[in-house]
């Protein structure tokens, strides 16, 4: 890879990391949540701190309840669930008995989707520099005669000018360099966009599934016939449900456990809201059907 071309990366990467980042803390609106911590961050913490993606709520002795990354650790019970968490934050390091904390996962599977999210923008970024590069092949390349050394000269100071510019040198006669360069022009490399930007969709489009974010694109409509688009749709929401459900029991837990009035909402439409308090006056939460945007589920 060229240097104009590890730029191209480096700079898709951190639009698509950006882009894809907002999208995943996004969903989700917490409120309740400890002083200074956002819905935002809290989201960072369960989907993208690391592989696993995983928060722990605990009771600081000074801080009181607290939110914070961390990862299991320890011996594990007899059915391979964790005897206790290790919890991290700025200057702050502590193991806590499962028995005493929340662990607040991505998914009802309690997978993260770090691994997903750092191979899409990979693909990503890959697709976009790509069709960069092959936008800049639709140039004719420059064709001289000269001396080696004449010719190494002005390739170097094409490349600083130019970049991608194809530069070819010919230590011949002039008609031998007029034949060199007939034989190039037109370079007749085909520009593939359509296809780019279709695979970058593609990529797009299963991580929003994954998401269980709502996508449509044009391509799909056209080229889906009704099953499979019903099947597509049923996919989203099973991801979505999952995810909703892991916050929801997590929430009710955390409220159960340290008093809290933790609450969530889907920002997509679906609302997770609190809707009374069970026999210790603790509040629960439940989700609230919206038409057209039903998840299934009793969120008891």
């Amino acid at each position: 890879m060229g240097k104009r071309q590890q730029r191209d990366y480096t700079f898709a990467e951190i639009v698509v990391r950006d882009m894809i980042t907002n999208l995943i803390q996004g969903r989700f609106k917490w409120s309740g949540l400890p002083e200074r911590l956002t819905s935002e961050q809290l989201e960072r913490f369960i989907c993208l701190w690391d592989a696993n993606g995983l928060a722990v709520g605990f009771s600081d002795p000074v801080g009181g309840p607290m939110l914070l990354p961390g990862y299991p650790s320890g011996a594990f019970d007899i059915y391979w669930l964790p005897r206790s968490y290790t919890v991290t934050g700025a200057d702050y390091d502590r193991v806590i008995d499962s028995d005493n904390c929340v662990p607040f996962y991505n998914d009802s599977s309690r997978t993260g989707l770090f691994p997903i999210f750092d191979d899409t923008i990979h693909q990503m970024a890959r697709c976009w520099s790509a069709m960069a590069y092959n936008l800049e092949q639709q140039k004719n390349p420059i064709v001289f005669s000269g001396t080696k050394e004449e010719i190494e000269s002005l390739k170097e100071a094409n490349r600083r000018r130019l970049e991608y510019e194809s530069v070819i040198g010919v230590t011949a006669s002039a008609m031998s360099t007029i034949e060199t360069a007939k034989r190039f022009f037109p370079t007749r490399t085909e520009f593939e966009g359509a296809a780019y930007i279709e695979h970058y969709n593609q990529l797009l489009n299963r991580f929003l599934t994954v998401c269980g974010i709502n996508n449509q694109p044009i391509q799909k409509r056209e080229r889906l016939v009704s099953g499979e688009t019903t099947a597509n749709n049923q996919l989203i929401t099973f991801y979505r449900d999952s995810a909703i459900r892991a916050r929801e029991e997590a929430a009710n837990a955390y409220n159960k456990l340290f008093g809290a009035s933790l609450n969530v909402e889907w920002r997509g439409g679906e609302i997770l809201e609190t809707v009374g308090s069970d026999e210790s006056g603790v509040p629960s939460i439940q989700r609230t059907g919206i038409p057209g945007n039903a998840v299934s589920g009793s969120g008891e």
